[in-house]
Formats: structure tokens, sequence, C-alpha cells
């Protein structure tokens, strides 16, 4: 692995950590650094750190309600889509 590759991994793990770190202060920072690891993750494409950071990022949505409205919607456009069909 190169090491600009093996920098960005660094900062991803850093950027998780600091993520689940605050999340008990401050949830919508923690979602945030979750994204910009999701990003950085995906730009160097790490499957590992891909997963954990969507796991995070879950994880946050969990948290903070998310996850229900999200539930909804899915729920919701399915019904959409068999119906259209």
């Amino acid at each position: 692995m190169n090491v600009v590759a093996e920098e960005n991994k660094r900062q991803v793990i850093s950027l998780l950590d600091e993520a689940y770190a605050c999340r008990t202060n401050n949830l919508n920072q923690s979602s945030q650094l979750a994204k910009k690891a999701l990003v950085l993750s995906r730009r160097i494409n790490d499957r590992a750190l891909i997963g954990k950071s969507l796991s995070e990022l879950a994880l946050f949505s969990m948290i903070k309600g998310e996850h229900v409205n999200v539930l909804i919607n899915r729920k919701a456009k399915d019904f959409e889509f068999h119906c259209m069909y």
C-alpha cells in the first residue's frame, strides 16, 4: 500500500474515532464526521472502512431516531412502486 493511501486510511480511522467519542455531547457533529469518513473511505475504495463508516452513521441515525423515518420512507416507496406495477 502506498504512503498516501495509508495516510488516508489513518485519517478515516481518526475521523471515526472522533465521531464515536463525541456522540454523547454532539450527535450532529458525530454524523458529520462519519459522513466525511465515508466519503474518504469511498475515495480510497477501502471496503472495511466503508462498512465501518456506514455502521457508525447507522448508529448515530438510530440514536437520533432517524431510522424510523428511513424505514417509513422506504416502506412508502416500496408501496408506491408496487402500486405502479
